[in-house]
Order: C-alpha cells, then structure tokens, then sequence
C-alpha cells in the first residue's frame, strides 16, 4: 500500500476498522487491475479475461480513487491522505479544494504547531521546527483554492483537534500561527492557487492577521468577499484594498455588503479599487461600499454582468453626487448588465439606475421597494415599473413592495402593475405585494398574468392576505396551466377549494404535465372534489411546504405536509387507477407498474 507515514499527516478523526479495510480493499483492487493489465495470456485465453482486461483499459484505478474522494466524508478523507503516498494527492486535492476552519486546523496538526508548549530559547531550534512545518505546509498549500473564514469557530475547534490540547482559540491565533511560517515557506504568496476568498463581518478586526495570504501577487483570484460591520477595522480594511488590484489583477468578483458607521472615509478607497479592475465581471455593494465613485468607476466596466445593493438605507448624495447622466444624447450606461438586483432605500437611488442604465441584454432584475413614511405611487410604483417595461426581453423579475399606499392611490396599484405584461419573454416571475389594498389576489388578476407571460416556468405571487382573505381558487390553476405550457412550478399565498364551487376541467383540452405546487394557506372543503379537479390539470402532483428559508419573504410556516394535500395525490392516484368503469386496470400486474405506467410518482 505504499509509505504508511505518508506526509505526517493526521485526520480529523481517528483511524477506524472501517476506514482501514477500505484503504486494503483499494490497495488490492489496485493490485488486481495491474494483475489484469500484465497477465495477458489468461486474458486472451477466456471470455472473461477479455472483457475484465478491456474494462480494466476503460475504468482507471485513478478514477474509483476520484470517486471514493468525493464520496468520502472529511474525516475519511484526511486518513486516506496519511495512508499511502499513492492516495494522498487525490484524498487531499478533496479535502483542500473547498477549505474553511477545519482544514485549516487540520493543517496546523500536520504542520505539529497545534500543542500548547513551553517557548524555546534556541533560535536554531526554532528554525528547525518553522522549517520543517513549513516543508509539510507546502504539501497542503497548494490544494487550498476556495477559502470561507465564516460560520461558528467554536464548533471547528473540538472536531478539528479531536480534544488535542492546542493554544488556537481565535481565529487571530491561528492566522498568526500561519504567518510565522510563511517566511520559510516555499510558497510566495502562502496559498498560491487561492481561486476565492470570504471573511465573515464577526472577524473583520482580524484583517491584519490574512494579510500574508495577499503578501504577493495571485494570479488565480478570481472572487474577493469581506462583509462589512462595525466590527471591521477600517486602517486595516483600507490598507487591503489599496493592495488588492496588484495582489489579484485577474479579480473577477467583489463582494462587499454591509454597512459601517462613518464610513464617508473610506469611500475614495472603494472608489479607487473599483476603478483598477476594468475587467470586473460581478460587484455586491452595500451601504458603507457603495457610493457616487463607485458608480461611476462600475459604469466603465465593459464586462460587469452583475450588479447587485443589497438592503440598508443609502446616503442621498450617492444620488445627488452621481454624474451618469439622462437623456437620448448621453451615452449608454452599465451596458453589459445581465442581472440586477436592486434591494436599496430611497427608492429614489433605484430609479436613478434604472432610469439611466441601457444594457444589451438584461436578464435578471429584483426590485425591492419599500419606504419608512408610506409608499407613493408615482415614485415608489409608476417610475420603477416604467423603467422595468424598458427592458421587454428580461426572463426572470423579483418585484416586492413593502409599505402602505395612501388610499385615494391604492385602487390604483393593480392597473399599474398590469404595465408589466409588456415584458412578454418572462420565464420567472416573483412578485410580493405586502400593500394593504381595497382589491385582493382574485383568479381573474391571475387569469391575467398567464394570459400576459405565456413562456412562464415558475411562478410566484406572495400577498398580504390579511385584509383580503378569500384569494384564488383552483379555477386559477387552469388558467396557468393552460396558458403557460411550460410552467412546472406555482407557488401562491392562499389556495381555496369551496365546495360545490369547483367546476370540471375537461383534460381533452388541457395537456397535463408533473406539477409542483407551493402554498402558504390553504382551504379544501372536499378532497375528492380536489383530487377529481387536479386529476385532470397535472399528470403528477407533489406539495411542498414554504419554510422561513424559502423566497416566500421571513414567514414561519404553518403547514402540514403529511395531512390534507397527501390525501389529494393518494384520492389522486385512486382515481388514475381506475378504469372508466370504476374497476382497477390491471395490464401492468401491480400498483407500482401502474403508476409507472401513468406516470405517478408517490410523494409520500
């Protein structure tokens, strides 16, 4: 099986039975197929030696070695790598790829400067141990291509050092640890093929601690994360900025969202970095990051696709202060947007670049809208929505208005949204209405939108159900399904079913296809008369619950999945198991052949 010792190397587990008649099994398989391959008198003697011998050509050891990497949990992985030399580049290559706390923990085991000690006097001892865990640093080092400093630390530190006395109990202390080696290191900058790189806001005040990972030039940087809070010390921040376009000139991605308190200083540093990256592809702003400069610098990057201000309240003058110009005789501005989000307050900042903007080809746009003092229709409605109609050939809209209309303007609000049908190409559409409203979601306002965006494939429209409880009904189905042939996916606030109330749906003109649906609220007065209704809309259903993790806004979820809806689609199931005569069909010769047959898929 090769050098047992490996690297010197050691797993975040210990090695178990299991683990270790695994690593055998691969060894003998590895010795098998080399058996195979050299013994070719019995291979061209049998059929069996002809076909093994050809399958031995087809499927490498490397490759079952690939897939039990990526199959393997962590801990696994960690004892494949200290098993045999043979295994320990692809046991490795797995584990490092994707690197958080854990494998930089695990890194600091193998490079023996995990144990609390007594500090040496000797300098040459001293060197000799940052040598020498330099020297097994370097065989680590370059796996490490996607770095995350996020999440909770103190879970890492009892898995990653399987109760090992250590001194690491900050993420200072590690960091720091790492940059002791670093001058002994072979490697300039410490993690040569770092592809991207998130800091968490909690550790913002360990920035001078990641310093020696941008110490020299990346090449290979392509994504770049810090979220801002107040935690993050801004010297320290500025300083990296300022380095990053020579450390990443080939930095492709910026993410830096959240806000900070007087961050007005550092604005120039933001402004500054934005404006050396001209071949920026993606930018994340939030408050403390986003201002007139950078705007103005983003409007002169060729290839930014994505933009993207997530929520906080914005200062005016990055309004006021910005210069891109409005009109036919100005220039076209962030022409190579693709998607946009938008999710910033004022809603004057919003109009503003939505107003000025002239991509090519828009394909994504979300809109939050929402204000503290009310919304107004014409600001906080009509001039967003007139903008969004510009751009006729986007495929997916996320529109959300928070707030309160006045109510001489609330009868207003759906006659303005229905401008939106112009923007015929949509494919996803998520629209959420918390306005309280004199006209609630009916099936005729839903009838509507399928018959406006028939290339529908997911669509989602969320209410405030409170004032105006009745909502739609299944007859709403219908119409979607109908109108939309390539919806799959329907998620609505409230979903009701009166009984006596639910008309027949004739199947020779409706093309049912699987259907998947997601309610908040529901009202069936009938399950039969439910299951007869959806029998005929969709060849197979299945209900999913909206969670406080779906898009359907921060609500607790009231559902229950085992009830109501799995006595529709078990009623369902009955009823496409039957014959027109009412008997059970019987040409697939059991219950799960029928289905098959027809198509169902048991939800339960």
């Amino acid at each position: 099986m090769g050098d047992r010792a490996g690297y010197g190397g050691s797993g975040f587990l210990g090695t178990s039975s299991e683990n270790l008649d695994a690593i055998y099994t691969l060894g003998v398989l590895e010795d098998l197929c080399e058996w195979w391959r050299t013994s070719t008198t019995w291979g061209k003697k049998t059929d069996e030696g002809r076909r093994a011998c050809a399958m031995c050509r087809i499927i490498e050891v490397s490759d079952i070695v690939h897939l039990i990497c990526i199959l393997a949990k962590p801990a696994d992985l960690a004892t494949l790598a200290r098993t045999s030399t043979s295994l320990f580049v692809a046991a490795v290559e797995e584990l490092y790829e994707h690197s958080d706390y854990h494998q930089l923990l695990h890194l600091l085991r193998v490079c023996g400067e995990h144990r609390k000690e007594p500090p040496t006097t000797e300098g040459s001892e001293r060197s000799r141990n940052t040598a020498r865990a330099a020297a097994r640093f370097d065989h680590y080092a370059p796996f490490i291509r996607h770095l995350s400093l996020s999440g909770a630390w103190w879970m890492a530190i009892p898995e990653g050092h399987n109760g090992f006395d250590t001194d690491v109990e900050h993420l200072s202390n590690l960091l720091s640890k790492f940059a002791a080696i670093a001058p002994a290191s072979g490697f300039t900058p410490l993690l040569p093929n770092l592809r991207t790189f998130k800091l968490d806001p909690e550790y913002g005040g360990q920035i001078e601690h990641i310093m020696p990972l941008f110490s020299a030039e990346l090449p290979y940087l392509e994504s770049f994360s810090i979220q801002l809070g107040n935690a993050t010390h801004k010297a320290d921040l500025a300083s990296m900025l300022g380095h990053l376009p020579h450390t990443a000139p080939n930095l492709r991605r910026i993410s830096l969202p959240g806000g900070l308190s007087d961050s007005q200083d550092l604005a120039s540093s933001f402004a500054r970095l934005i404006g050396k990256l001209p071949s920026l592809e993606s930018f994340e702003g939030g408050p403390a990051s986003f201002g007139a400069g950078v705007l103005q610098n983003l409007d002169h990057c060729s290839h930014l696709g994505t933009l993207i201000l997530r929520g906080g309240n914005y200062e005016d003058d990055v309004v006021s202060s910005a210069c891109l110009g409005h009109g036919p005789v100005c220039e076209r501005h962030l022409r190579a947007l693709r998607r946009l989000e938008l999710r910033a307050r004022p809603t004057r900042l919003t109009n503003y670049i939505l107003e000025r903007m002239d991509p090519d080809q828009l394909q994504a746009l979300t809109i939050w809208l929402s204000g503290q003092d009310g919304l107004s229709l014409a600001e906080d409605v009509q001039r967003p929505i007139a903008a969004v109609v510009r751009f006729p050939e986007i495929e997916a809209l996320d529109l959300r208005f928070h707030g309160e209309l006045k109510e001489e303007d609330a009868p207003q609000f759906w006659p303005n949204v229905s401008a939106l049908f112009a923007c015929r190409r949509l494919r996803t559409l998520f629209l959420f209405v918390s306005i309280p409203l004199k006209r609630g979601v009916d099936d005729e306002i839903v009838e509507s939108m399928a018959r406006a965006w028939p290339e529908l494939r997911e669509f989602a429209l969320m209410w405030n159900d409170d004032d105006n409880p009745p909502g739609p009904t299944l007859q709403s189905l219908v119409a979607l399904t109908t109108n939309c042939r390539q919806l799959d996916t329907i998620q609505l606030q409230t979903l009701r079913a009166p009984a006596g109330q639910v008309r027949k749906v004739d199947a020779s003109s409706n093309k049912t296809r699987p259907l998947h649906l997601r309610v908040r609220k529901y009202n069936l007065d009938d399950t039969d008369e439910a299951a007869s209704f959806l029998v005929n809309v969709t060849s197979c259903l299945t209900v999913a619950r909206i969670s406080v993790f779906s898009r359907a806004y921060f609500w607790l979820d009231e559902f229950d999945e085992d009830g109501i809806w799995n006595d529709v689609v078990s009623r369902m199931r009955t009823i496409r198991s039957l014959g027109p005569d009412g008997y059970l069909r019987r040409q697939a010769g059991s219950r799960q052949a029928i289905d098959r047959y027809l198509g169902i898929v048991d939800v339960r």
